[in-house]
């Protein structure tokens, strides 16, 4: 069979997986979504899905000779490897995807699961068994030369869609890289103003409590009985401040009630 045919069935399977997946999607989330990594109305992975089956199951097996399950189990295992390959392909060079299954169970590394390999198993069934077949009885009747001159347009309009949508997410990666970049930058400056000021604002806290603790000490050295008896029926003063200080004169003196094994600040609360 040409490799003209192939080349023109391989967009009508792309075209028939875009219209899946955009209605899938559409329904999954509500507002349309126009699926497909390039420009044009097209999902190649599953063109290559699709004409790897047929020529595995039509140039290898003959005429129909493969079981039902022999086409689900290698369909199943062919689209986990392209799947796979190609969601690694577009992360390493756009550095994004277009499909995660990290929250679907037995899935690895979001790029592949067991429930889609699957489903992709039972549609390579039906894409052998009769999909396949009626769209390349399509052209049956069509000269070859025609067939190549389909081809040769196709390939020259998918050509120029990739090479549209390769520099167009080739600027947006660049752009969005620059732009994280600049916010890398941005945050660590405001980091490092917020990791300095909270450093001096400790050392100044630190300072002053040692200050404090010292200041009660000394104070608390120096206090009468009388002192001790008026603070000790002192409900709590008005000043925060000074309630705080308070607390800590008591604390340092154990004029606080006992609670266990710790004395406990009620009355400045």
């Amino acid at each position: 069979m040409a490799l003209g045919l192939y080349f023109i069935c391989f967009i009508i399977f792309s075209f028939m997986g875009w219209i899946y997946e955009s209605i899938y999607c559409t329904i999954r989330t509500h507002h349309w979504d126009n699926r497909g990594f390039l420009f044009g109305p097209i999902c190649p992975i599953y063109g290559t899905g699709a004409v790897v089956a047929t020529l595995v199951f039509n140039e290898i097996f003959k005429n129909g000779e493969a079981k039902l399950w022999q086409i689900f189990l290698i369909s199943m295992l062919g689209s986990a490897v392209i799947e796979f390959v190609t969601s690694y392909v577009l992360e390493k060079l756009f550095h994004a995807v277009w499909w995660d299954y990290s929250e679907v169970p037995f899935n690895i590394q979001g790029r592949i699961c067991l429930p889609a390999s699957i489903g992709f198993g039972i549609a390579g069934i039906f894409v052998v068994k009769y999909i396949s077949p009626a769209v390349f009885g399509l052209f049956v009747d069509v000269p070859p030369l025609v067939i190549e001159g389909i081809a040769m347009l196709l390939i020259a309009v998918l050509g120029a869609d990739l090479a549209l949508t390769v520099s167009g997410l080739t600027e947006l990666v660049k752009k969005m890289e620059e732009m994280g970049a600049e916010f890398d930058r941005r945050m660590e400056a405001s980091y490092q103003v917020i990791e300095e000021k909270r450093q001096f604002i400790t050392e100044k806290w630190e300072a002053y409590e040692k200050l404090t603790s010292d200041k009660v000490k000394e104070y608390t050295s120096t206090m009468s009985k009388a002192q001790q008896h008026a603070l000790r029926s002192m409900k709590q003063f008005r000043s925060n401040g000074a309630a705080q200080i308070a607390g800590r004169v008591k604390e340092t003196i154990g004029l606080l009630p006992v609670v266990g094994n710790k004395r406990k600040i009620s009355d400045e609360k």
